[in-house]
């Protein structure tokens, strides 16, 4: 990474000067960082601007209802084999389904987090 030994002294009004350190406070960066990446970039740092948002809601979607019904899955397979029984072959192909939507989801949602990184590289 490159020294940054160049200075930019910009003149503001204490509006603007509030509505950049709220920005930066928002992202969880410095001013310096949220105001370098806005001026090279051209365009505002906002969470749009990072992550995309639709396709991580559209991941997490009803990520808790498929999280319960793992949840109860591994109970149900947990008291038959405590009581002696065995486990019905449709609970287990079940329990596979679900685990596969929850990495599925979980893969797009890491992905978008990837891409935000990227943004600072």
């Amino acid at each position: 990474m490159e020294n940054k030994t160049k200075r930019l002294n910009l003149r503001l009004t204490p509006d603007d000067k509030k509505t950049i350190e709220n920005n930066a406070k928002k992202m969880g960066l410095k001013i310096s960082d949220y105001a370098r990446y806005t001026l090279i970039k051209n365009k505002p740092l906002i969470i749009k601007n990072i992550i995309e948002l639709e396709p991580i809601e559209k991941a997490f979607g009803n990520l808790e209802y498929q999280v319960n019904k793992l949840g109860n899955n591994v109970n149900q397979i947990a008291k038959n084999l405590n009581q002696g029984g065995t486990v019905k072959e449709s609970t287990i192909n079940d329990l596979i389904n679900v685990m596969n939507i929850l990495n599925k989801r979980l893969e797009v949602i890491e992905n978008e987090i990837i891409k935000a990184y990227k943004i600072f590289d």
